[in-house]
């Protein structure tokens, strides 16, 4: 009885390299932008919370949600699509006015 959509093989090496890189590559981007800019820490913290918070809060949830109960109601997967868009237009529309007040 295993759950849908899980792998039972383990990732190859590649695909943890695949899988890793890009989230180091993310971390740190954002510490050099964080080293760089000590003096403005409300700006990096402005641009760490539109890049990483609204995307924890809002779109990673929804995505898990729709992965997972995929037999989910119509109405459901409306209102997951439609919170996971505006999460998505909130973390886009934050980072601009933050990398447009910098």
């Amino acid at each position: 009885n295993d759950a849908p959509g899980i792998k039972k093989d383990p990732l190859t090496p590649l695909e943890h390299l695949r899988a890793v890189s890009g989230r180091t590559l993310l971390v740190v981007i954002l510490a050099m932008i964080a080293i760089c800019m000590v003096d403005s820490l409300a700006r990096v913290v402005s641009l760490l919370g539109a890049l990483l918070g609204i995307p924890l809060g809002f779109i990673i949830p929804l995505i898990i949600h729709l992965k997972l109960v995929p037999e989910s109601s119509p109405l459901t997967k409306l209102f997951n699509w439609t919170a996971l868009l505006l999460g998505l237009g909130m973390s886009i529309t934050c980072t601009a006015i933050t990398l447009k007040t910098w």
